[in-house]
């Protein structure tokens, strides 16, 4: 066994447990920044199987640590969490817990590593409101946010672009190398019509990872359009969403042709502010249609595809599927592909 990685990973976490005890609101932002880059560090290092665990050991359990710490002394850091939330925190738990026992699911190791998966990061909530002390601490987390997001936005577009260009199992090799397999799920590719859906991980260790972080991405960057006061940053803002949006629809999950604008339509419908939704919609529309006009895709064909696959999906996650497939009360804790895999 190779001991370098684990005295680095000693080192490092010590190092960032001394942070997190003086300033442990320090590492909030390092968790961002590792998190643009912590699937190809896992996928770079294939012989460290516990790599998966660095992003917990050297930044999430300082950071809880450090925020425990802070709470202890006389002016504790303030922690606001309402109480609609606490008890729906709650409800989560007791039912976490209380699948652990499904006998339809899984193996014990894929239940307890589910169990990790669904309650560890929870504090996750509170980490978030002993954060926001102030608007200037917000909205400079907001600002990093939106400047790291174009490291994996653009890498993924630049990945999809190869792929046109050079061939996908060609483009992903030039970043993954022998990990690029793992990264694509086998290469996984959709025909439809005349032009090909392909799965890009950008600097994730898979697709739906590199999504879920997109989507998070499209709603950080959507709140920064609305609460900056910088004329600068506020462009800015703009621009990161409509490259998040782009980037979303296409990773080639095939979700987001639903989700990524289903979500910002709620989002400007919640805020009721349909003037920007207009001119948003507008340009993502058009660099869209480009975007698939070079894929070989057209509209017609790509709405059949997502529509014959909302029903599908309609089907196999219905109640009745679930309980006749499994049991009445589903697969239990760890049944899923994430929890399962990592």
């Amino acid at each position: 066994m190779n001991t370098l990685p684990v005295v680095l990973v000693i080192l490092v976490a010590s190092a960032a447990l001394l942070v997190a005890l003086y300033r442990w609101h320090y590492l909030v932002y390092g968790l961002l920044f590792y998190v643009t880059i912590a699937g190809a560090v896992q996928l770079l290092l294939p012989t460290v199987r516990w790599a998966v665990l660095f992003t917990d050991l050297v930044f999430v359990v300082p950071c809880y640590l450090g925020l425990s710490a802070a709470w202890l002394r006389p002016t504790r850091a303030r922690l606001r969490i309402p109480a609609s939330l606490a008890i729906a925190v709650l409800f989560v738990v007791i039912n976490v817990c209380i699948q652990m026992f499904n006998p339809a699911g899984p193996s014990w190791l894929a239940r307890l590593v589910g169990l990790k998966i669904w309650l560890f990061y929870l504090p996750m909530m509170a980490v978030g409101s002993a954060f926001a002390v102030s608007r200037r601490r917000v909205v400079g987390l907001l600002r990093v946010f939106l400047v790291l997001l174009w490291l994996p936005c653009t890498i993924g577009l630049l990945q999809w672009s190869l792929s046109l260009a050079i061939g996908y199992e060609n483009a992903i090799r030039l970043f993954y190398a022998d990990g690029a397999a793992a990264a694509t799920q086998g290469f996984t590719s959709f025909d439809v019509g005349a032009g090909k859906v392909m799965r890009i991980p950008s600097t994730f260790s898979f697709p739906a990872q590199y999504y879920n972080y997109l989507l998070c991405a499209t709603m950080v960057a959507w709140a920064a359009t609305h609460g900056e006061r910088s004329r600068g940053w506020a462009r800015f803002a703009w621009a990161s969403l409509i490259l998040a949006v782009l980037a979303s629809v296409f990773s080639g999950v095939r979700a987001a042709f639903v989700f990524a604008p289903l979500l910002l339509i709620l989002a400007h419908l919640f805020k009721k502010d349909a003037g920007r939704l207009t001119g948003l919609a507008g340009a993502a529309t058009l660099l869209v249609g480009i975007g698939l006009s070079v894929s070989n895709l057209n509209w017609l064909d790509l709405g059949d595809f997502i529509f014959g696959l909302a029903l599908t999906y309609a089907g196999t996650n219905s109640i009745e599927y679930i309980a006749a497939s499994a049991s009445t009360f589903g697969w239990g804790v760890g049944s899923g592909t994430n929890a399962a895999r990592y």
